[in-house]
């Protein structure tokens, strides 16, 4: 991201699978994993990351094409040991 620039709500951002080095451009994964995203919130941390000096944010975000709506939002249902019982 530029220096110049800043995160808002409603920016639309895309995390990509990358590594990088001290004194090296970040290099991303041949084939690697992404998502583009849409910003819903964004709170300026007040810190700067110790290893680059950049400033930390904290996000939150819809993934694109996806909504809050109820009809959008898996359900994942988790049993606890003691629920499941003896077989």
């Amino acid at each position: 991201m530029p220096r110049a620039k800043t995160l808002s709500a409603g920016d639309s951002i895309t995390f990509a699978l990358a590594y990088s080095q001290a004194g090296h451009e970040t290099c991303y994964v041949k084939c690697g994993d992404s998502v583009c995203v849409s910003l819903t919130e964004v709170t300026d941390l007040g810190a700067n990351d110790p290893a680059t000096g950049q400033a930390l944010y904290r996000l939150s975000w819809n993934r694109l094409g996806q909504s809050d709506s109820p009809a959008n939002i898996v359900k994942r249902v988790v049993k606890s040991r003691s629920s499941l019982g003896s077989r």
